[in-house]
C-alpha cells in the first residue's frame, strides 16, 4: 500500500460549483443595486456592504477551487483499492484483536514514565515524526504542523486540530499531550494533501504513520485506531469489547485513562456543543450526510485494509 498512492489534487466532480457561482451572482445583483441607489448615503452603506459580501466570495471560491472540492473526489477506497461493505460483528472482532496484539508490541518499544503513561518527545519532535512519515509515504517533502500559540482555548471546544485551506496551515492543539498526538499531526497533514473527508483523512493518517512511521509514529496509529474501534465493538458485543479491554497491556490501559481524562473535562460543555454543531453543520455542507460521525467510518476503511 505504502506506494505514494495519495495524488497532490484529487479534483474530479464539481457539485460545489454552485456554492461559488450562487454568491457570484449575489455579489452581482448587490453590486447593481448599490450603484444605482437614489440616495447618497443608501449607495455608500450598499458599496460597503457589496466590498464586504466581495471579500466573503473571494475566500469561499478559493476555498472550493484549491481545496474543498476534493470532497467529490474519487473515494480513497477506490484509489487504493480497498473494499468497503457491511462488516460483520465476527469480521470487526477479528481486525480489533490484530488491532489489539499490535498495540500491545508497539507498546513495548516506547519509552515509559514512572505512571506507565507513554513519554511524549514534545511536541516538535512529534510533528516531525509525522511529517517524515507523511513524506515517506507521498515521495515528496512535507512541512510539520504547527502548533497553535494558545491551545488550551482549543480545548475547550474540543479540536485536536484544523486545516486552513488558504495558506495549507496544518494546526494542532498542542495542549493534546497524549498517545493520539502524532496522529491528529499526520491527520491534519493528510487534508493538505486534499484528502478532505474526515473518515479518509483519519485512514490516511494511520496508514502513513503506520507503514512509515518509527516506534512513537507507529504506536500512535495503532492507539487512535483503537480509539475508533473501541464504540463500535461496545454497541456490537459488549462482553467482547470487556475482555478486548483487559487484554491490552497496561501501558496502553494507561494511555488510554489518560486520554479520557484530558477529554472528558471538556465534554458536554457549552463552547463544545456550539462547536460541534458547527463542525456538523460544514461538514454536512460538504456533502457529508452524518456530519461528524463521518470520523468513525474510518473504521469501515480500517477493516478492509486489515482483510484485504
Amino acid at each position: 500500500m505504502g506506494d505514494g498512492s495519495f495524488p497532490l489534487f484529487r479534483l474530479r466532480t464539481y457539485h460545489h460549483l454552485g456554492v461559488t457561482v450562487a454568491p457570484l451572482l449575489l455579489l452581482f445583483f448587490f453590486f447593481r443595486a448599490a450603484f444605482s441607489a437614489g440616495n447618497r448615503a443608501g449607495r455608500v452603506l450598499l458599496r460597503y456592504l457589496a466590498l464586504l459580501l466581495c471579500a466573503a466570495t473571494a475566500l469561499l471560491f478559493c476555498f472550493y477551487l484549491f481545496w474543498g472540492m476534493s470532497y467529490g473526489a474519487p473515494t480513497l477506497a477506490e484509489q487504493l483499492g480497498l473494499e468497503v461493505r457491511t462488516f460483520s460483528t465476527d469480521e470487526l472482532l477479528s481486525v480489533a484483536e490484530c488491532v489489539r496484539d499490535e498495540l500491545n508490541v508497539a507498546s513495548d518499544s516506547v519509552s515509559r514514565n514512572d505512571d506507565g503513561t507513554l513519554t511524549k518527545p514534545g511536541f516538535r519532535k512529534t510533528s516531525k515524526y509525522a511529517a517524515e512519515a507523511v513524506g515517506a509515504y507521498t515521495g515528496l517533502p512535507t512541512a510539520p504542523a504547527k502548533g497553535v500559540l494558545n491551545s488550551s482555548l482549543m480545548s475547550f471546544a474540543t479540536i485536536t486540530g484544523i486545516f486552513i485551506p488558504h495558506t495549507a496551515e496544518c494546526n494542532v492543539n498542542t495542549y493534546n499531550r497524549t498517545a493520539g498526538l502524532c496522529f491528529t499531526a499526520a491527520h491534519e497533514m493528510m487534508h493538505r494533501w486534499c484528502v478532505a473527508p474526515e473518515d479518509e483523512a483519519n485512514f490516511a493518517a494511520f496508514l502513513v504513520l503506520y507503514e512509515h512511521g518509527n516506534d512513537y509514529a507507529r504506536y500512535s496509529a495503532l492507539f487512535s485506531a483503537w480509539l475508533y474501534l473501541a464504540p463500535q465493538i461496545k454497541r456490537a458485543d459488549s462482553p467482547a469489547y470487556t475482555k478486548l479491554y483487559y487484554s491490552l497491556s497496561d501501558g496502553v490501559r494507561a494511555d488510554l485513562k489518560q486520554y479520557d481524562t484530558l477529554w472528558s473535562a471538556y465534554r458536554g460543555t457549552v463552547i463544545e456543543q456550539v462547536a460541534s454543531s458547527a463542525n456538523n453543520a460544514y461538514l454536512e455542507l460538504q456533502g457529508e450526510s452524518d456530519g461528524i460521525k463521518s470520523y468513525g467510518r474510518m473504521v469501515d476503511l480500517l477493516i478492509a485494509y486489515y482483510l484485504s
